[in-house]
């Protein structure tokens, strides 16, 4: 059986990446022979990249941001070219694609696979494909020929439900399918009621590999150093590091931030913004504490059992609440009207949560086989 995955794999995005090395790994210790399909249009090309221009707008306005910016790439603190080449040697090493590259739509009818799995990743969001505009069919099954099987793994549109003018040609696209499986909980439901088909709320592929599997396949090095929290956010202002900076004084951590916006300037911070992939993974592995915005963030930082607080984003929140959720974690969520009120300290009860994610991870599994088998 050959299986063929349409996700975003080319994105400089830590979790688009991470998901598209994560799911062919596991279908293959599965015993499955499975690649990404290497299908690329530029707006997902060019999703998540370096825009130096886009970086002189910052949250430290556009004469201060951006002569922090140039001064940074003057005295050699930030390349752009050192993350690029990051992405480009992870996705080249590491991701099991085709040896075809698809740039136009009309060239998957030409493609061979027994079965096509669509996903992980926000695929059916409009937001994110065709440049921002609409929903792009493809990644429901546009032009694959009727022979092959189709399967959705943990598809997500960063919401709960597609907006009204696409439901019609959901539901005829979404009709082909042998299995349909959604990251979110909510997006199940709202499946369920309003297709009446067949649909499980599944694992994203980051979660179906463990921590000691992450560790063991992209060599990580977990080393004692001095202990530190992480702060992983697409947050443009300054209250997500306000409140990272309110848990390090409490727990006496020194503060590091991934961050996109090469011109933020704080002083207390040491700010990291030519991370690759494996340097994300390794990050985390090693924080002692973790504050974060996004759902890969979270999802590494669970994996990785580290002590954390998610700060959800005010409008694209659905994604980390169904995962904190699925794990009784709400009470990690802290929202921007927590932020300044007590934090309850107390320890995660990581024995607890872990059996839970072995449980999801195993049914998320089962879903996988039957799916491929039956």
């Amino acid at each position: 059986m050959k299986i063929g995955i349409m996700t975003f794999h080319m994105a400089h995005n830590y979790g688009a990446m991470l998901q598209a090395y994560a799911l062919p790994l596991k279908l293959k210790s599965m015993g499955y022979d499975a690649e990404i399909i290497d299908y690329r249009l530029k707006y997902i090309d060019q999703w998540g990249r370096v825009d130096s221009l886009r970086d002189l707008v910052s949250v430290n306005g556009v004469i201060g941001g951006g002569l922090r910016y140039l001064k940074r790439c003057f005295t050699g603190e930030y390349s752009p070219s050192k993350k690029k080449n990051k992405f480009n040697s992870f996705m080249k090493n590491n991701i099991i694609h085709s040896e075809n590259c698809y740039r136009k739509e009309e060239e998957l009818s030409e493609v061979n696979y027994d079965v096509i799995i669509f996903g992980s990743d926000q695929i059916w969001n409009e937001r994110l494909t065709n440049n921002q505009e609409e929903l792009d069919f493809v990644y429901l099954g546009k032009n694959v020929s009727e022979g092959t099987k189709l399967i959705a793994y943990a598809a997500s549109n960063g919401r709960e439900y597609f907006p009204e003018r696409y439901k019609l040609d959901v539901e005829k696209y979404l009709t082909r399918f042998s299995a349909i499986g959604v990251r979110e909980k909510g997006l199940a439901q709202y499946i369920d009621k309003e297709y009446q088909l067949d649909v499980k709320s599944v694992f994203d592929p980051t979660l179906l590999i463990s921590k000691q599997e992450w560790i063991n396949s992209l060599n990580i090095n977990i080393k004692k150093g001095e202990p530190y929290l992480l702060v992983y956010t697409f947050e443009t202002g300054d209250s997500v590091y306000q409140f990272a900076r309110k848990i390090a004084n409490y727990f006496n951590l020194k503060l590091i931030a991934i961050t996109y916006e090469k011109s933020i300037s704080f002083p207390d911070y040491q700010l990291l913004s030519e991370c690759g992939p494996k340097d994300f993974v390794e990050l985390i592995a090693n924080a002692n504490y973790v504050c974060t915005s996004s759902f890969h963030g979270l999802a590494f930082a669970i994996n990785f059992e580290k002590e954390f607080f998610c700060i959800p984003h005010p409008d694209f929140h659905e994604r980390t609440d169904s995962l904190l959720d699925q794990l009784d974690l709400l009470n990690r969520n802290i929202t921007k009207d927590k932020m300044y009120c007590d934090i309850d300290m107390h320890p995660i009860d990581w024995p607890c949560v872990t059996k839970k994610i072995e449980t999801l991870r195993a049914e998320s599994l089962d879903f996988l086989r039957d799916a491929l088998n039956e």
